[in-house]
């Protein structure tokens, strides 16, 4: 047999991968503008001079002077938030007997902050405590704008948690700094004005020490320029405004304060940085003479990221509570009579630390009022109806029987406002606290409730005029509410009026105030149900590209396998239409130009966004050229060097002969059964109670699958061995530890039971006692599949040492990190430096860094050219490298307490792998393979979210595991954090992905694997042509597209489904609390899965050039 070179023509998968995830892109992008959009935010700002109340008009200077709108009670203020402070950490809890076990009260964080306690025993006239409910998303960001604002949340600011943009809207903070003439421009005039902590400090000394020397003109000149400066602040403040603590508030309020200490507050293993800095220069604020500061904040993080870092039953909270129980106590002792002093809470924690979602641990927050010198809490005289709770129809009585009365958050702004005699900010919902009214109103029960009717009235009027300015720009509120709410508000005024008039023998005022405290409510109430402005047409294109891009992916497949069908087809390949592709887009770009002119001037462009039209055209005539070309685009078959033209229609007559061939009973359920659970596990995602539940329904899918896959291994094996066997029992013991009810058994408990759980030493035990040999076993995997045909590759003979080594030197500085570092840091008895706590991680990064560049850029041995190295093994080999040292970053950022899942992960792909061999070596069935591409796509994908689960992750924002963004580092930077959550969030599915053509190419080339050089060895024809096809077949890289595109379809199926459910369940109760967030986690990581698998693509393409560049393909 003569000896021909042949010419391999390859898909460029790249190409088409990178089309469809940019259709997806697009979809997704659509989509989330169109659902997660914020609510209009009104520009405006409320005027001192410009009281809400009607025939209220004064300007008098005399009444600015003394507060806005209302006479102010206090004159100064300090607001003190402690991040994470839950309800129950101030609440009084009943005293533990010292059974742990039974009794509700924690020694870590009840009864802690005792100065706050004895207050309330011993000052109830003077101080308040509340139950201060915050809206859902319980993350710090959203909670801060909240509360300055009195708005209600929109769930598009979760996203911005992580370094948001400036409050546009008006504010507390903006009120309480500045006044009427720079209330609309207060970023720009004030730019130059503010300066950070040292700088402000620095000038007014400047400014004292210029006044009292003149010594020469220099100096001179920068005291005229220093007072100038000063003077210019003065005018342009209200009040002085200082703030110390949480960064956060710089970042949405830039620009607004006197004077300014912020703290960077993302690294929450950092626990008392921010504090410190509170410590140090709040008490030294507020004993400064009284013209030096007029309001106070302060928020300090240790709480919080105690709970973060070790949770709330940890001797570190006991510390930190302590620590602030100290603090507050010398806050209080220094405040003077004129001053109200506020303790409040963002939100709360769960009983592992975190928060985010909508659990009453996590929106209990606790709210103090003190004010020493002024009567706030009229307990005696109040009637209890005013105590009647707003966000529950139970009426509690915090006074007799004492039940937690519980406030909203957004009540908080219109309080402050009228307190501290400012404007309440113009887009406030919130209704104020009576009881401070009612109580500072004097002893008179007539000037009582006429000062609560007064700021009551104020109170609702600014609600109003915020419903009708906000109706002129959105028809969102209906106008038979509007007419409603407009009637209601009358006949409560004719109540007051008569009430005014010498009515108040006859009228009863309760009944006043319930009318005014039901306009609120049912406003807030309505502002809640439609708020969120959902862009529907946005949503309906991003819909619709979503659901293109899966059909078009579906029937592409479907034109791959039908053109691989038969003997000869294992070599043929497709090109992309990049040319019909560029002048469709091209076209639809202009015809969507016009489309938006045509809009724009029929007024239409509000309705149907010029941005949505201008991405979905373009997209939809794209993809429907692209599956139009599909008929005709041109097969280049490599059996032979001639172009032809095959007619779709045939090509799906070849599928449905291939489908008809194969078919039988074991078949039919092998091939039915992954794809039922996988249209089953979308049409799930309708369901709330199914989402909640989907770590069952998965892991039940998953153990089904792979059933019916160990089944057809069993049925399709001529002989069935020990190996088999062990395979088939290590896959299943596998799946049996994911399982949810066996995952969080921990086997130490049955050991260090008698220890109290929370001890740091027990903890150290505990993690090694537990996971002590799940290194030792990763090691054994991966040398075991890295370096298993190792003595068949002599051209990469130097880089399996090299990878030996880095993975040796990988692993046991995780293990000196995990049982060392991280122990010792914890449990406080060692401070390490940074230096000391970071070098291990580096040393992983680096590894994994040398490691993924040895692979990239390792050549092939040219020395030889009559024997050549196996390419398909050394194809495998790169990939193994690459998927082993993302695994080592993945298995450092989880941690050990969840290394066990990183372990199952491993072993579960390299059974599975198994399992798929083919036990007949001549492989001929190749059209069956197609099918084990969708099987394997499916069980990857189900295995992906089970992993995702068993590694600590929820479909939760409080479940994101922000600590690992400082794995080996100490400072914050966005981008590096960012990728390092990413990686932890989705380290199953990107492990996964990385592993999917590991196991194609060692499953559907098993044959040519077994070569130790690419040489056809067959005596007969029709060996012979299988061998040159299956070889064909590889180098065209059509069996990897297809997988790619399988896997794809997977994770895009379920985004589209949790699409329309959110479509469709969008003023379900449950929207922001179970679906909104599952489909940010499914949105998010489609992208990532799509990430990878085009880098996947095109690393694929890199390596064969590789290969080929120094090798020749001969047969005999």
């Amino acid at each position: 047999m003569n000896n021909n070179n042949k010419k391999i023509n390859r898909v460029n998968i790249s190409s088409f991968i990178l089309f469809f995830i940019g259709i997806l892109s697009i979809g997704i992008l659509l989509f989330f503008n169109g659902f997660l959009l914020m609510r209009f935010e009104l520009p405006l700002k409320s005027q001192c001079n410009q009281s809400p109340l009607p025939n209220d008009g004064s300007t008098n200077i005399n009444k600015i002077n003394n507060g806005c709108w209302m006479n102010k009670t206090y004159n100064k203020a300090v607001i003190v938030v402690i991040d994470a402070l839950r309800y129950d950490f101030i609440a009084k809890q009943p005293i533990s007997n010292g059974d742990s076990d039974t009794s509700s009260t924690s020694i870590y964080f009840h009864n802690r902050l005792t100065s706050i306690q004895n207050i309330l025993d011993n000052k109830p006239e003077n101080s308040l405590f509340y139950k201060f409910v915050a809206d859902s998303p319980t993350v710090t960001m959203q909670r801060i704008k909240g509360i300055a604002t009195g708005s209600l949340p929109t769930f598009i600011d979760v996203g911005s948690n992580f370094g948001g943009d400036a409050i546009v809207e008006d504010s507390l903070v903006n009120q309480l700094s500045f006044n009427d003439n720079n209330n609309n421009n207060n970023n720009n005039n004030n730019n130059n004005n503010n300066n950070n902590n040292n700088n402000n400090n620095n000038n007014n000394n400047n400014n004292n020490n210029n006044n009292n020397n003149n010594n020469n003109n220099n100096n001179n000149n920068n005291n005229n320029n220093n007072n100038n400066n000063n003077n210019e602040k003065e005018r342009n403040f209200r009040n002085k405004v200082i703030f110390i603590g949480d960064d956060t508030w710089v970042g949405l309020f830039p620009n607004h304060f006197y004077a300014e200490y912020p703290y960077p507050s993302f690294n929450v293993k950092d626990i008392d940085t921010v504090d410190n800095g509170v410590l140090e220069h709040l008490l030294p604020t507020i004993t400064k003479l009284d013209d030096e500061w007029d309001v106070a904040i302060a928020h300090l993080l240790g709480v919080d990221h105690v709970g973060h870092t070790y949770g709330p039953y940890h001797p570190e909270m006991i510390r930190k509570l302590n620590q602030m129980d100290e603090f507050l106590l010398s806050i209080i002792n220094n405040i003077k009579n004129d001053t109200l002093f506020i303790l409040m809470g963002d939100h709360g924690m769960t009983t592992d630390g975190n928060h985010g979602g909508a659990s009453l641990l996590e929106t209990d927050a606790a709210l103090f009022m003190y004010s020493p010198g002024i009567k706030i809490n009229s307990s005696n005289s109040i009637p209890k109806e005013i105590l009647k709770s707003r966000l529950s129809s139970v009426p509690l009585d915090h006074y007799n029987n004492h039940i937690p009365r519980d406030i909203s958050q957004i009540d908080l702004v219109s309080t402050l406002s009228l307190a501290l005699g400012v404007p309440i900010p113009f887009g406030n919902l919130g209704s104020i606290i009576p009881e401070l009214f009612f109580s500072s109103g004097g002893e008179n029960s007539e000037n009582q409730w006429n000062n609560l009717f007064n700021a009551l009235r104020i109170n609702t009027f600014q609600i109003k005029r915020y419903i009708e300015e906000y109706s002129k720009i959105s028809k969102e509120f209906p106008i038979s509410k509007l007419q409603h709410f407009d009637q209601l508000l009358k006949s409560t005024e004719n109540l007051f009026n008569q009430y005014q008039n010498g009515g108040g023998n006859n009228i009863n005022p309760i009944d006043i105030y319930k009318g005014y405290i039901q306009y609120h409510q049912e406003v807030v109430e309505l502002c809640r149900n439609i708020w969120a402005t959902f862009d529907l047409f946005s949503m309906d294109c991003g819909i619709i590209l979503i659901s293109l891009s899966i059909i078009s992916m579906i029937i592409f497949i479907i034109k791959l396998i039908s053109i691989g069908g038969g003997g000869g087809g294992g070599g043929a390949t497709i090109k992309f239409p990049i040319k019909s592709i560029g002048i469709s887009i091209g076209f639809s770009l202009i015809l969507s130009t016009i489309i938006n002119i045509t809009l724009s001037t029929m007024n239409l462009s509000d309705k149907y966004s010029s941005q949505t039209i201008t991405f979905t055209i373009p997209s939809i005539i794209s993809t429907v050229c692209f599956i139009y070309k599909l008929k005709s685009l041109p097969i280049i078959s490599t059996t032979t060097s001639t172009s032809t033209n095959i007619k779709f229609i045939q090509q799906l007559k070849s599928f449905y002969l291939y489908i008809m061939k194969s078919i039988s009973i074991l078949n039919i359920i092998s091939t039915i059964l992954p794809i039922a659970t996988f249209i089953l596990h979308g049409v799930s995602f309708y369901s709330n109670s199914f989402i909640e539940a989907q770590q069952g329904v998965v892991y039940f899918f998953s153990i089904s699958n792979i059933l019916i896959l160990l089944i057809n291994s069993i049925k399709n094996k001529f002989k069935w061995s020990l190996k088999d066997t062990f395979i088939a029992i290590g896959t299943f013991v596998s799946l049996f530890l994911s399982s949810p009810l066996i995952w969080k058994i921990k086997i130490s408990s049955f050991f260090f039971s008698s220890f109290n759980e929370n001890s740091g030493d027990t903890n150290i035990f505990s993690n090694l006692f537990e996971t002590f040999w799940v290194l030792p076993l990763i090691f054994i995997m991966w040398r075991s599949v890295v370096f298993k045909h190792t003595s068949t590759v002599s051209s990469i003979s130097t880089t399996p040492l090299i990878h030996q080594i880095l993975l040796s030197i990988s692993l046991i500085s995780i293990s000196l990190y995990w049982y060392i570092i991280q122990p010792l840091t914890s449990s406080g008895k060692y401070q390490f430096n940074w230096i000391e706590k970071s070098i291990l991680p580096w040393i992983v990064y680096l590894s994994s860094i040398i490691g993924l560049y040895y692979t990239m850029v390792n050549n092939v041995d040219t020395t030889t050219t009559t024997k050549i190295n196996n390419p398909v093994e050394k194809l495998l080999k790169r990939l193994v490298y690459l998927c082993c040292y993302f695994y080592l970053v993945i298995l450092l950022l989880l941690g050990v307490e969840n290394s066990k899942s990183t372990l199952l992960m491993l072993s579960q792909a390299i059974f599975i792998a198994s399992l798929l061999i083919p036990t007949n070596n001549n492989n001929n069935n190749n059209n069956y393979n197609y099918f084990k591409f969708i099987i394997l796509s499916i069980i990857f994908g189900f295995l992906s979210i089970n992993d995702f689960f068993t590694s600590g992750h929820e479909y939760s924002f409080n479940k994101i595991q922000f600590e690992s963004a400082f794995i080996g580092f100490e400072n914050h930077f966005y981008l590096r954090d960012g990728l390092l959550v990413l990686l932890n969030t989705f380290s199953s599915p990107i492990f996964f992905t990385l592993s999917l053509p590991i196991v194609i190419i060692y499953t559907r080339f098993y044959r040519l694997l077994k070569m130790k050089q690419l040489v056809i060895l067959s005596s007969t024809k029709e060996l012979l042509e299988n061998d040159e096809n299956e070889i064909q077949s590889f180098f065209n890289l059509k069996d990897l597209l297809i997988s790619f595109l399988c896997q794809l379809i997977f994770y895009c199926y379920q985004t589209l489904h949790i699409c329309i459910s959110v479509y469709g369940l969008r003023r379900h109760l449950m929207v922001w609390r179970v679906f909104a967030p599952k489909y940010i986690f499914e949105s998010l990581q489609l992208l990532v899965v799509s990430f990878f698998i085009l880098l996947l693509s095109i690393l694929v393409s890199y390596f064969i050039n590789l290969n080929q560049k120094k090798n020749i393909i001969k047969t005999k």
